[in-house]
């Protein structure tokens, strides 16, 4: 890892003083954004209060015992040979066990070599996505004795359900696939399933509460705002707003269907019926300024209220339940570890090419294995 005093030598005077400038040019966007914010903040907690939008949640629930399932990767990291990643999915179990068949914890690692370059980070992620899914199959048919299933984000990456299936690349098609198993696997066993976004960039609410506001205070919203940076003004620690779901005809309905653009949508849920029985709430949990979106599919009976309470009991500083928490940390990937695998790779390949003795100028496999670009030091997006 580079000392601070390393990376400061890097900022040169000249950069320093451009990207002063570039800040101060697009404050300006940012303060009218905040100011339209603050502006308006008082006046739609009222409008939402008065039509029965916000909820306190209760601060204990106990009816939840499940497993918590992320993943971790970053951007390929670009080599001579071609684009080299990994994925790291895993699960931690709520509460621990005492031991006998149920395991509290479990990791695996995948990897993928292309020689060409990969299309997308819609590509790695729709990968990632569908390691967590495989994983939860598994505890499926290996597991006993919980009810619930986390997923650390969606339960489908929601931009999924905009795009025509003909569009959307293989893996993407993959983890629409695997989702729907995944469902009607737990449907049939009646285990909940419950996906915490934490990167909430939806505009449900706004949508839902059109006929609410005036002309110019929803024009508003629809420049300045999202579910994200609305629930974070308007909700008050420990408070949730229930958006429901499409099969109730909650206020979710409202947001997904009231433009003809959505027609995409529509195919989906009429393709994929369980979406429209998944219940959506924005949550502020009572130990957290962060606001989360909770999605749940509830077949295991325990109630949107128990849920949403266990959720906001549970919560850490991130908004998220504390074993999702311990989850992310057991699978996060980081520049040193794909620093780490590039080495490994290369010596398990020499050993490799070592061994069928026609191999002797192993200069090449280092040129093949080193970065395509020295130029630049690697600084992966992770995911």
């Amino acid at each position: 890892m580079r000392k601070l005093n390393e990376e400061e030598r890097e900022i040169t005077p000249e950069l320093l003083l451009e990207l002063s400038r570039a800040l101060r040019e697009k404050s300006k966007e940012l303060t009218d954004i905040v100011l339209n914010l603050s502006r308006i903040r008082n006046d739609l907690r009222k409008i939402l209060e008065m039509n029965g939008f916000i909820t306190k949640l209760r601060a204990t629930s106990e009816n939840i015992v499940g497993y918590a399932i992320d993943s971790s990767f970053a951007e390929a990291l670009p080599l001579v040979a071609g684009d080299f990643f990994l994925v790291t999915g895993g699960y931690v179990r709520y509460p621990r066990s005492d031991g006998g068949k149920k395991r509290n914890a479990g990791l695996i690692v995948r990897v993928k070599f292309q020689s060409s370059q990969i299309q997308s980070h819609r590509v790695i992620s729709a990968y990632a996505h569908t390691v967590e899914r495989e994983i939860a199959l598994k505890l499926l048919e290996n597991m006993d004795d919980f009810n619930v299933i986390f997923i650390d984000g969606p339960i489908i990456p929601f931009y999924l359900t905009f795009i025509p299936e003909e569009k959307l690349y293989p893996e993407e098609s993959e983890l629409i696939s695997i989702t729907d198993k995944l469902v009607e696997a737990c449907r049939e066993r009646k285990l909940s399933i419950i996906g915490i976004v934490k990167r909430v960039r939806s505009r449900f609410l706004i949508s839902a509460i059109k006929n609410l506001v005036s002309k110019s205070l929803y024009e508003q919203l629809s420049i300045v705002a999202n579910d994200k940076s609305l629930g974070s003004l308007i909700l008050e620690r420990g408070e949730a707003i229930k958006l429901g779901s499409i099969k109730q005809k909650g206020h979710i309905l409202k947001a997904l269907m009231m433009d003809n653009e959505n027609r995409n949508v529509q195919d989906f849920i009429a393709s994929h019926k369980w979406f429209s029985e998944q219940f959506f709430s924005v949550i502020k949990p009572r130990k957290s300024k962060q606001i989360v979106m909770a999605e749940v599919l509830d077949f295991a009976n325990i109630g949107i209220d128990e849920i949403l309470a266990w959720i906001n009991a549970h919560a850490t500083h991130t908004g998220c339940p504390q074993i999702l928490d311990q989850v992310d940390g057991l699978v996060k990937v980081t520049s040193s570890l794909l620093e780490i695998a590039r080495r490994l790779l290369t010596r398990i390949l020499a050993d490799n090419l070592r061994r069928t003795g026609e191999f002797k100028d192993f200069e090449i496999l280092e040129i093949l294995m080193e970065y395509a670009d020295l130029q630049k030091k690697f600084a992966p997006r992770m995911g």
